[in-house]
């Protein structure tokens, strides 16, 4: 058999599959709108809950399906301009919804724009919905305009669109960020891993997987994977050689620059990225507190911990207060609640149902954690606010409301993890091209 025909065979073998595919595809689609606006619940855990229920869906699946979903999301701000206005307003409110075909036409245009898709299941996609063939492009902007072209719509789409516009004035106003901040939405980011112990073996097994990598040219440990991976077959993973964490992130435990031997606090630890960090900062010398409200991210983080083999870090569940009785701590590191908004690229559509209102809640009670838990750091001793919003408001207004309410501490000058030989002032929007946005301020509890 000649290899053209081989391929013709194989190619219609796999239509019927990807056919399955795209419908599951679309089906998980409308669930995420629907729930995103009704009941304003992440894409993640849709996903997630829909999975669990799709059990049929095996690893490629659900790639190829995560990736459809979040890229029609991630869109969603030029898809917007294509609906009628009662429409959208049925939609965003959660009282209505779009039809299949609606669901199916959205999800084909969001992985065009995206481009990097298989070709042949994209055209076999938009032939089944029959719809217009619009020209390529060598970019996303591109593609997206002559995608709008193809559809008849007059007003072509920008990046300032992937943004609500009710909040495009709350970013910040330096030079050049609020263009680089929403180009940035149009990107899918890489998977950012933090090599955590036995860094040679972890990249040796890196390099034997296969998979598209790079090591960050500044931050130590910090690798960039671009292509697929299989994290979870890795023994470094499973053992907790490796841990994933966006580079923004990592950078937050290089900012607090813990020492050998010390005791720190991380109250909002969550499922504990930054706990595990400062511990592995510390060489498992010393004492990491972990606190949370939730008792389930906290479990989390305990089996993290045991995957990692930390003896250092040690959990409790409080109620937002430091507990009773609770020693001095040399650091104690806030990463406070917040609006989410510095990962909008990572969790797509979540900017769709914040209001500026919610975000001056955040930035109210952002405060009161950070004077709560300020109250343990001892004289002399490291405070550090980090959030993963690009507010001002959530970032230097509560520092500087906090530095008035509590002239005990002043900011502690640090250098950019990111930029050798730079200091910087106490403050950091930390905002690398290929990651997250997070926001952190060092500072320094006077010695009595």
């Amino acid at each position: 058999m000649r290899e053209g025909q081989e391929h013709a065979l194989r190619r219609e073998a796999a239509a019927p599959r990807s056919s399955s595919r795209l419908r599951i595809m679309s089906e998980a689609a409308g669930e995420v709108l629907r729930r995103l606006f009704a009941e304003k619940m992440p894409a993640d855990r849709t996903l997630g809950d829909f999975f669990r229920t799709h059990r049929q869906c095996g690893s490629r699946d659900r790639a190829a399906i995560s990736r459809g979903v979040y890229a029609l999301l991630r869109y969603w701000g030029w898809w917007r301009r294509i609906f009628d206005r009662k429409l959208l307003v049925e939609v965003e409110s959660g009282s209505g919804g779009l039809y299949h075909r609606e669901v199916r036409s959205l999800l084909w245009a969001a992985l065009f724009t995206e481009g990097g898709y298989d070709p042949e299941e994209l055209e076999r996609f938009r032939g089944e919905l029959e719809l217009p063939r619009p020209s390529s492009g060598d970019s996303i902007l591109d593609r997206g305009r002559n995608l709008f072209r193809a559809w008849g719509v007059e007003r072509m789409p920008g990046f300032a669109d992937l943004i609500p516009e009710a909040l495009r004035d709350a970013l910040p106003d330096e030079e050049g960020f609020r263009e680089r901040f929403s180009e940035g939405l149009s990107r899918r980011p890489p998977l950012w891993l933090r090599m955590q112990k036995e860094p040679e073996a972890a990249l040796a097994e890196l390099k034997r997987s296969g998979a598209a990598w790079e090591e960050h040219p500044v931050l130590k440990d910090a690798v960039a994977v671009t292509g697929r991976l299989d994290l979870r077959g890795l023994e470094s993973f499973r053992c907790g050689r490796i841990e994933v964490q966006d580079l923004a992130s990592q950078c937050i435990g290089r900012i607090a620059a813990p020492r050998k031997g010390e005791r720190w606090f991380d109250p909002c630890a969550g499922a504990g990225g930054k706990t595990l960090q400062l511990a592995s900062l510390m060489e498992g010398k010393g004492t990491v507190a972990a606190g949370d409200v939730r008792e389930s991210a906290l479990e989390e983080l305990r089996q993290r911990v045991r995957r990692a083999g930390f003896q250092n870090v040690t959990c409790r569940l409080h109620d937002g207060h430091p507990h009773r009785g609770m020693h001095s701590c040399d650091g104690v590191l806030v990463d406070a609640p917040c609006s989410g908004s510095g990962v909008w690229r990572r969790s797509p559509g979540n900017q769709w149902h914040l209001t500026p209102e919610a975000v001056e809640e955040f930035a109210r009670r952002q405060l009161e954690i950070l004077r709560h838990f300020s109250s343990v750091v001892r004289p002399g001793g490291t405070l550090v606010y980090a959030t993963c919003s690009v507010f001002p408001r959530e970032n230097e207004e509560v520092v500087r409301a906090f530095l008035v309410a509590e002239p005990q501490f002043v900011l502690d000058p640090f250098a950019s993890p990111l930029e050798p030989g730079r200091m910087m002032p106490g403050m950091m929007r930390i905002s690398p091209a290929d990651g997250d946005t997070m926001f952190a301020a060092r500072m320094r509890r006077r010695a009595e």
